[in-house]
């Protein structure tokens, strides 16, 4: 390996062999992960002519073929995993490059790769050679999928309630205590209070409760849930976006804590680059409503379950709809109060 520097990261270009022969062989599974490992930018040459790289960015796990454009790249879209592009690098030329994003399964993105250099190495150009090469990995780069309605409206609650707190608390603090994206049992864990967000198109207050320990309070924690109903606003100029919900949550966080918030909505299945995916604007139906999940509320809890059901250990799964259309809302404590409250009066 041969160090050397440039106006990006710290690079190292693979050089330990050379000629055709080295350029030929294939990298094995523990290879890749060596470049993973290694923690810094690098790249390995596979081609003399046309020249070409494949490059490794272990911070940002992904991993790409360039070589220099000598014509306009094809149309790929429909991969989540997948992009080609052509880059302009001031003193560096004009180059094209394939990049995949290697995420949990590094050498099979290597793969991809490979047969694309294999087919260039065949005869084929970068643009001819791309479409053969990524079509056998089909299955393995597979077709978008976009967040379900459900997700959406789910989504939606939560950066309505997490907006709002940014606007009362530290970003810090909404951060720490939002947890939705973490799959963890509440979605929100606030200094004295957990809360749970419910959003639904109905026009009754009914929600879709997915397991028995969703509504089960913490000890010596209270639980709200809060119930929010929204509906498509059509022309209306109240109406939002997903991507504008995010764009002003992150107008709101620094940089350190926009990368927290990214990569959270990564793990719920948005990508920025989809936002057009997602054109309907969306306005409150109602007011959000509170509800103190006490002994009074119509929740289906573990703890409820082992008190009524015999073996409930047998029992492998709950899933149920409340309907809090005519119970009556609590008050709860801050953020969630004034966002309910200044939601009312708007």
């Amino acid at each position: 390996m041969i160090e050397y520097q440039h106006d990006g990261p710290r690079v190292e270009e693979d050089k330990s062999m050379s000629g055709e022969s080295a350029q030929r062989s294939r990298l094995s599974g523990d290879d890749v992960e060596a470049y993973f490992r290694a923690g810094f930018f690098s790249r390995r040459k596979v081609l003399d002519s046309p020249e070409a790289y494949i490059e490794f960015n272990p911070e940002q796990e992904w991993i790409r073929l360039r070589t220099p454009a000598a014509e306009t790249a094809p149309e790929l879209s429909g991969f989540e995993r997948i992009t080609v592009d052509v880059v302009d690098e001031l003193g560096a030329g004009v180059w094209a490059e394939l990049r995949v994003d290697a995420r949990e399964m590094h050498y099979e993105a290597y793969l991809v790769l490979a047969s694309v250099v294999d087919l260039m190495r065949g005869g084929l150009s970068f643009a001819a050679a791309i479409p053969e090469g990524v079509d056998s990995f089909r299955e393995l780069l597979r077709t978008k999928q976009k967040l379900s309605d459900e997700a959406q409206i789910g989504l939606l609650g939560e950066l309505l309630l997490a907006e709002h707190s940014l606007r009362t608390l530290s970003a810090d603090d909404v951060m720490s205590a939002w947890l939705g994206p973490d799959r963890e049992e509440h979605d929100f864990v606030f200094l004295s209070f957990d809360a749970e967000v419910k959003t639904t198109r109905s026009e009754q207050r009914i929600h879709l409760i997915n397991s028995v320990t969703q509504l089960e309070p913490t000890p010596g924690r209270p639980l709200y849930m809060l119930s929010i109903q929204v509906t498509a606003a059509g022309g209306a100029k109240q109406g939002s976006t997903l991507g504008e919900h995010i764009a002003a949550i992150r107008r709101l966080l620094d940089r350190r804590l926009i990368r927290a918030f990214e990569s959270r909505l990564e793990s719920l299945g948005w990508r920025e680059s989809d936002a057009d995916e997602y054109p309907k604007q969306w306005v409150l139906r109602t007011p959000p409503r509170a509800y103190l999940v006490d002994d009074c509320f119509p929740a289906i809890t573990s703890s409820r379950l082992q008190k009524a059901v015999p073996q409930p250990a047998l029992v492998g799964s709950v899933q149920y709809r409340v309907d809090v259309t005519t119970v009556e809302g609590s008050i709860a404590p801050e953020p969630v109060a004034s966002f309910t409250r200044l939601v009312a009066e708007a």
